[in-house]
C-alpha cells in the first residue's frame, strides 16, 4: 500500500479528481487537510459553505474548524503583504498562488470571504452531516421534516431483541437451542449490546455470498448433519453398541476435569432419551462430540482407554456436521436478528419522529440505496460539490458506502479522503480494515495516493524502531495489506538523556512481568503490578530530572526533566486509576484524563457539599457542622479546628 510518486505534500496535488492520501500518527494528516481546503476555497473558488469536512468525533470536528480558522486567517494575512515565516503553511500557500498567477487581491478577498463566513462551514462528524442532509433533503430520503435525535435508543433495540427471541427462537429444534447456547448466543445483555453495536452495520452471513443462497445452504448443511444421526441411529440398534456406550458413560471412568467440563451424566442422559425415544435429531452436536472417539481419548485415564466401537465414530460425524450446521443456522439466526432490530427501530422512527445515531446512518443508506437514490445523490453531491473525509479508517462498511454512493467518481463531485491505514484494523472502535481496503482500491491507485511519509511528532529512533518491529513479511497477516516505513521530518526537537548507568536508551521497550511462584496471576494482580512498574520507573525519571541527570536536550527549549513531560496511556479506566493509586502512594501526584462522569468524582462530592452548606441559613440544624465539614474535606485540606 505505497504510492509511487515523491511528491509527499498538499500542495502541489490536482484537485479536478479524487485524492487518497494515506498517513500515519504526526505525519501531517490534518496540515494536509486544511491544506487542501485553502486550495479550493482560492484556486477552485469554492466558498466555505459548500465544502463537506467530515470526521468521526465532536471533539475531532472542533479542533479540525480551528485548525482550518487558523490557517484561513494567516493565509489572509500573507495575502494582505504582512510578514510571514515563509515556510509556514500560510507562507507557501501564497508562494504557490503567486507562481499559478493569483493575485494577491483576489486571494485576499476569497480568504476574507472565507473567514467572515468560517460559522457556515460543515465541518461536521458523520453523524451530524446525516442529520442534517435527512432534514435537508427530506423530501427525497422519504424521512419526517423533524425529528430528534435520541442518542443510542438501548431501550428500543432491547425490545426488539426480546420480541425476536418470542417470535423466531422458540419453538426451534432443542439440538439448535443447545447449539445457540453453547455459542453464548442467549437473550441477555451481553447480546442486546451486541445487536447495538452491528445492527446498523452491513451485514454478511458467514460462508454465504447472498442472502437468496442462504435457504438451499441451510438445506444442504441440514441434510449432512441427518445423515450423520441416521447412521448413528443404526449402530445403536445393536445391543453391544449401547453397551460400549454405557461402558463410557459411566463417570467414574472420567477425571475429575474431563467429567466436569463435559457434564458427562447430563449430556449421556439426551443422548439416551434422542435415541430411545427415536428422535435422534434433537440431539445437540456437543452433546454427541462430548462421547466421540477423538473427545474419549483425552477425556479418559490414560490407563483406562475406552473402548472400540463404530457408534464413538459417528458420533464424531454427527458433531463436526452437526456443527457445520449450526453454525451457519446461528449466522442465519444473527442476521436475522439484525434485519429484525433494523425494521423495528425504522418503525419507531416513523411513529416516535426519533431517530438513534445508528438510525441516521441506516436511513440515509436506506434512501441512497432506494429508487430515488440517484436524484438524492446528486442533489447532495450539487450542494456539496467537494467532501473532504478525515479519519477514514474508522470508517465501518455502512459509512463508507454513504459516501462511495454519493461521490461515485465521474458524477460531477469530488471525494478527498484521509485515513491511516494501520489503524484501520482497531475493530474495537469500529473500523473496519476490509472497507477500508475497499476504498483503497477505488482511489488509490498507486500514481495518484499521496502517502505522507515524514513523521513530526516522535523522535528518530522511536521511528526507526517502529519501523523494524513491522517491516517484515504480511505484518497485519492479510497479504494485500502491507506496511509503509516512515521518516523523521528533517526538525529540530528535543529528545531524553538521561545519565544514570541503569537506565536504558532504547526507545521501544517492552517490559515483562516475570511469573510469580503457584497458580497464574489474575488480571487485577497483573494490573497491579504493571502500575507499579510504570509508576517506579516515572519516580526514578523525575528524582533524575531534578537532580540534573535527565534533561530535554537539543530541542529549543533545554531543560530538566518534569513530572509534566510524562503520560501514561491505558486502554481502560481502570487501568489508569491504578497507575494513579500507585504513584500516590510514592507521593507523586497525577492528572487523570477521561470519559468519566465528572458527577461522580470526589471532587464534585466535595463541591457538593460545600455549595449545600453555604445555601444553609445559619439558622437551621447542623448548618455549621456542615459548613465546617465541607471546608475540612479535599478543595481545602483545612483541619477540624
Amino acid at each position: 500500500m505505497t504510492a509511487a510518486t515523491e511528491r509527499d505534500d498538499a500542495f502541489d496535488r490536482p484537485l479536478d479528481a479524487d485524492l487518497l492520501i494515506e498517513a500515519s500518527a504526526g505525519t501531517g494528516k490534518t496540515y494536509a487537510l486544511t491544506t487542501l481546503v485553502a486550495r479550493l476555497i482560492v484556486e477552485e473558488r469554492f466558498d466555505i459553505d459548500r465544502l463537506l469536512i467530515v470526521t468521526f468525533t465532536i471533539s475531532a470536528a472542533g479542533e479540525l474548524r480551528t485548525r482550518v480558522r487558523r490557517l484561513l486567517q494567516a493565509a489572509r494575512r500573507a495575502a494582505s503583504g504582512a510578514d510571514v515565516e515563509p515556510g509556514s503553511q500560510a507562507g507557501r500557500l501564497g508562494r504557490r498562488w503567486r507562481r499559478r498567477g493569483i493575485e494577491d487581491a483576489d486571494a485576499l478577498r476569497r480568504l476574507t470571504r472565507a473567514v467572515r463566513d468560517i460559522d457556515r462551514a460543515n465541518i461536521t462528524t458523520i453523524h451530524g452531516f446525516c442529520q442534517r442532509t435527512l432534514v435537508e433533503f427530506a423530501l427525497h430520503a422519504g424521512t419526517p421534516f423533524t425529528f430528534e435525535v435520541s442518542g443510542d435508543n438501548a431501550l428500543a433495540v432491547g425490545d426488539a431483541a426480546r420480541d425476536f427471541w418470542r417470535r423466531r427462537m422458540v419453538g426451534q429444534p432443542v439440538s439448535l437451542l443447545e447449539h445457540a447456547q453453547s455459542q453464548k448466543f442467549v437473550l441477555d445483555e451481553d447480546t442486546t449490546t451486541w445487536v447495538a453495536r452491528h445492527h446498523a452495520q452491513v451485514q454478511e452471513t458467514r460462508g454465504v455470498r447472498s442472502p437468496e443462497a442462504l435457504p438451499n445452504a441451510l438445506e444442504s448443511k441440514r441434510s449432512a448433519w441427518l445423515a450423520a444421526v441416521r447412521a448413528a441411529q443404526a449402530e445403536w440398534s445393536d445391543p453391544a453398541q449401547r453397551a460400549a456406550f454405557q461402558e463410557v458413560a459411566d463417570p467414574a471412568r472420567w477425571t475429575a476435569a474431563a467429567r466436569k467440563k463435559t457434564r458427562v451424566r447430563v449430556r449421556s442422559r439426551m443422548v439416551v432419551e434422542a435415541f430411545d425415544t427415536d428422535a435422534p435429531e434433537k440431539l445437540a452436536p456437543d452433546c454427541a462430540g462430548a462421547f466421540g472417539a477423538k473427545a474419549l481419548k483425552a477425556g479418559f485415564y490414560k490407563k483406562n482407554p475406552p473402548p472400540a466401537a463404530p457408534l464413538f465414530d459417528h458420533f464424531d460425524d454427527i458433531a463436526e456436521a452437526g456443527a457445520a450446521y449450526g453454525d451457519l443456522w446461528l449466522a442465519s439466526q444473527r442476521l436475522s436478528l439484525l434485519e429484525d432490530a433494523g425494521r423495528s427501530l425504522r418503525h419507531a422512527t416513523r411513529v416516535d419522529r426519533s431517530l438513534s445515531f445508528d438510525a441516521l446512518l441506516v436511513e440515509l443508506h436506506r434512501a441512497l440505496d432506494g429508487s430515488g437514490g440517484t436524484e438524492l445523490a446528486r442533489r447532495i453531491r450539487s450542494r456539496y460539490p467537494v467532501a473532504l473525509i478525515d479519519e477514514f479508517q474508522d470508517t465501518d462498511r455502512l459509512q463508507a458506502r454513504i459516501f462511495e454512493t454519493i461521490y461515485p467518481g465521474g458524477a460531477g463531485g469530488r471525494l478527498f479522503v484521509v485515513g491511516d491505514p494501520k489503524q484501520s484494523i482497531y475493530r474495537f472502535r469500529g473500523a473496519d480494515v476490509f472497507a477500508y481496503l475497499e476504498a483503497h482500491k477505488r482511489l488509490g491507485s498507486s500514481d495518484e495516493a499521496l502517502e505522507l511519509k515524514h513523521n513530526y511528532r516522535s523522535t528518530p529512533g522511536l521511528i526507526r524502531a517502529v519501523n523494524d518491529l513491522f517491516s517484515r513479511e504480511r505484518p497485519f497477516v492479510l497479504s494485500d495489506f502491507g506496511f509503509s516505513r516512515a521518516a523523521p521530518a528533517d526538525r529540530k526537537r528535543g529528545e531524553l538523556v538521561v545519565q544514570d548507568e541503569d537506565d536504558d536508551e532504547a526507545p521501544f521497550q517492552f517490559v515483562l512481568i516475570p511469573k510469580g511462584d503457584g497458580k497464574p496471576r489474575t488480571k487485577p494482580e497483573l494490573t497491579a503490578l504493571a502500575a507499579k512498574q510504570a509508576a517506579e520507573d516515572i519516580a526514578r525519571l523525575i528524582a533524575a530530572g531534578r537532580d540534573g541527570r535527565a534533561e530535554l536536550a537539543g530541542g529549543d527549549w533545554p531543560r530538566a526533566l518534569a513530572a509534566r513531560d510524562i503520560a501514561v496511556l491505558v486502554r481502560k479506566g481502570a487501568q489508569g486509576k491504578a497507575v494513579a493509586a500507585a504513584l500516590h502512594e510514592l507521593g507523586i501526584d497525577s492528572v487523570e484524563i477521561g470519559d468519566d462522569n465528572i458527577f461522580r468524582s470526589d471532587e464534585a462530592g466535595s463541591l457538593h457539599r460545600l455549595l449545600h452548606a453555604l445555601c444553609l441559613d445559619e439558622s437551621e440544624v447542623n448548618a455549621t457542622q456542615l459548613l465546617r465539614g465541607a471546608l475540612a474535606a479535599d478543595l481545602f485540606g483545612l483541619d477540624m479546628e
